[in-house]
């Protein structure tokens, strides 16, 4: 594997420019990305040291966005929504493929949640993985990000099984997974009080997805750090995973 190359890039989007930190493998052509999408108010440069190494080592180049509203970006936290967010994961999605045969998803959490409404509105990805992934009320899509519920009512929401099954993602998800048949696997925490295995059995349920639930690890990464064997043992099983669809 060549030197691994860090690099800041700015693409447009929405009319503004948005934070994008590549990792590519030099001078090797690599003909598949990963694209990440941290969590909620989650810098990009922690995602690409800790995932590059694995993604390069089976031949895929990453890139991280770093979402309007922080991580350095001009934006204010409160002029951005997760609709903003969707709109911004399809423009980078949209400059991938302009360089790229393949464009593989990884997000974290409220990263998942986003990257889950872009399949869902036509973004063709050649593999899903959903870390811990997150859900939202309806209500909140086009509310600026600072407003939005992220205590008691959406714990509720995220552990009331006959919610979820109406929740119009989960269900354009299972219709869109339908007619666009792509591989996913979604990765659990096994202690995460944030996002409960009903929602992220939820998720599994309407991508057909495979599933993996690291013992004893908590929802965030500063708590995952107390059970990093684990964590380092999703992400392992992860690559592998990922490994198989590029060779194929």
């Amino acid at each position: 594997m060549n030197q691994a190359i860090f690099e800041d890039l700015q693409i447009p989007s929405q009319g503004v420019l948005l934070n994008i930190k590549n990792v590519t493998s030099g001078a090797i052509k690599n003909p598949d990305c990963l694209m990440v999408l941290p969590g909620y108010l989650s810098r990009r440069s922690k995602y690409a040291d800790v995932l590059s190494k694995h993604a390069l080592e089976i031949g895929v180049d990453l890139s991280v966005i770093g979402f309007q509203g922080w991580d350095n970006s001009d934006v204010r936290l409160e002029d951005t929504s997760q609709e903003s967010h969707v709109a911004d994961t399809l423009s980078l999605y949209q400059h991938l493929l302009k360089q790229y045969e393949r464009v593989h998803l990884y997000g974290t959490s409220y990263g998942a949640y986003i990257g889950a409404n872009a399949f869902a509105n036509g973004a063709h990805f050649s593999s899903i993985c959903l870390r811990t992934p997150a859900v939202y009320f309806e209500t909140d899509f086009n509310t600026p990000s600072n407003l939005v519920d992220r205590d008691d009512k959406v714990q509720s929401l995220r552990r009331n099984k006959t919610e979820l099954g109406r929740h119009s993602l989960l269900n354009r998800l299972w219709s869109t997974i339908d007619a666009d048949p792509t591989p996913a696997l979604i990765v659990a925490h096994g202690d995460d009080s944030d996002t409960p295995l009903a929602s992220t059995m939820a998720y599994a349920s309407s991508l057909s997805a495979a599933v993996y639930i690291a013992p004893g690890v908590q929802h965030s990464a500063k708590d995952a750090l107390s059970n990093s064997r684990e964590v380092a043992l999703s992400d392992a099983v992860y690559f592998a995973w990922l490994r198989a669809i590029v060779a194929q």
